[in-house]
């Protein structure tokens, strides 16, 4: 708890480069802020190797974690002798169910998760991609919120094997995308699943992941993605994407052989954002087929944070109470509820490219941040100090 009261904690993030270390102080306010320090600076390696060492010793003195990941190599310096707040379990504020609501009287939490806050320092967005859009703080499900949420839906605690189907579906998905280096991001009905049910909806007809196009290149093309999905008996159809995922209006599916699906919507840029939080949108086309125009499908404005589901880190947009209200009501928690309140049916939409999707930080950066944490935790508890 040392660094809460701090008014500041600085780091100097390094990635390694021909001549020698680049290095770029990113720091976190007590509240939470998050500020970058100035430009990127350069240090030898003769400077940063000890003060590895001597990070390791002052870890294992504070039995704290220090945590920073980096696309090509992972090293930290102080500024300080401060320690991480990262770990440290807060609650997710919970909010009063809806006034209008008439199906219950009965208050319930607005979520079943906790939040771990995200290491006080983590490396930073590459230059020229958005900043702060992955935090990676992580959300986990508090099993007694949860029991009392199934309590009140005693509907919602059955088991049926296409939720089970769904399950393997979102873990292959997962795993393949991680093959191939790039994250996977709950979207809609299954961020609403994570987040109210702790769990995959009983009911839900299909699972909901979101990616960006500009991803979607090189070895991670759709034709690439397709196979690797065929390697793990998912087929992956790309009807919806008529321009390819360089372009708005795309939306890809996967298919698994045991006839489960999931959307994998293609996030576009709705304009230029050098800093999160950002909006997005997705395509939905009338009919559920290919047209001149499709009908814009809004994120509003999130940044995203990790997410413990199914024994795997996923992403999740946040303040996830947001998302889930703009796309579900204020009356989100019932099961009853609608969907499609972010979609604009007044106007039409016609494909174009996605222009600024090219400012996202690129996927091997946001995998990247998932090596923090514990990870990072125990690789400096068994470092070798300075002497």
């Amino acid at each position: 708890m040392l660094a809460m009261f701090m008014l500041w904690l600085h780091a100097i993030v390094v990635v390694a480069a021909a001549d020698g270390i680049s290095a770029e102080v990113v720091s976190v306010t007590a509240d939470g802020t998050l500020t970058s320090q100035g430009p990127t600076q350069k240090l030898s390696t003769d400077v940063v190797a000890p003060a590895i060492r001597q990070e390791a010793r002052t870890v294992r003195r504070n039995h704290q974690s220090a945590s920073v990941g980096s696309l090509d190599a992972e090293a930290l310096v102080r500024k300080d002798d401060a320690v991480d707040t990262g770990g440290i379990a807060d609650s997710v504020p919970q909010a009063a169910r809806n006034a209008d609501d008439a199906t219950s009287s009965v208050a319930m939490p607005a979520s079943l998760l906790v939040r771990e806050a995200a290491p006080s320092s983590f490396v930073a967005a590459p230059a020229g991609t958005t900043k702060n859009l992955f935090i990676p703080a992580m959300h986990r499900c508090n099993d007694s919120l949860k029991q009392e949420f199934l309590k009140m839906y005693p509907g919602q605690a059955s088991r049926t094997e296409k939720q089970n189907n769904l399950q393997t579906l979102l873990r292959s998905i997962h795993d393949v995308n991680a093959e191939l280096g790039m994250p996977t991001i709950l979207a809609h009905g299954t961020v609403l699943g994570f987040y109210r049910n702790c769990d995959v909806i009983p009911t839900d007809g299909d699972a909901d992941t979101a990616v960006f196009g500009h991803w979607l290149q090189g070895k991670r093309s759709v034709e690439n993605l397709a196979a690797a999905y065929a390697a793990h008996n998912i087929t992956l159809q790309s009807g919806m994407c008529p321009n390819g995922p360089l372009y708005t209006g795309c939306e890809l599916r996967a298919v698994h052989h045991n006839k489960a699906y999931c959307d994998l919507f293609v996030y576009a840029v709705d304009s230029a954002c050098d800093e999160a939080p950002c909006s997005y949108f997705e395509s939905l086309y009338s009919g559920g087929r290919v047209a001149p125009t499709f009908h814009k499908d809004a994120s509003g404005k999130v940044r995203f944070e990790q997410a413990d589901f199914l024994d795997r880190t996923f992403w999740i947009p946040t303040p996830t109470l947001d998302y889930l209200k703009l796309n579900y009501g204020n009356n989100w928690e019932n099961p009853k509820g609608g969907v499609y309140k972010a979609v604009d049916f007044k106007h039409d939409t016609t494909s174009v490219p996605d222009i600024h999707g090219a400012q996202m930080p690129p996927p091997e950066y946001v995998k990247s941040l998932e090596q923090v944490g514990r990870m990072r935790e125990q690789q400096l508890l068994t470092a070798t100090p300075a002497q």
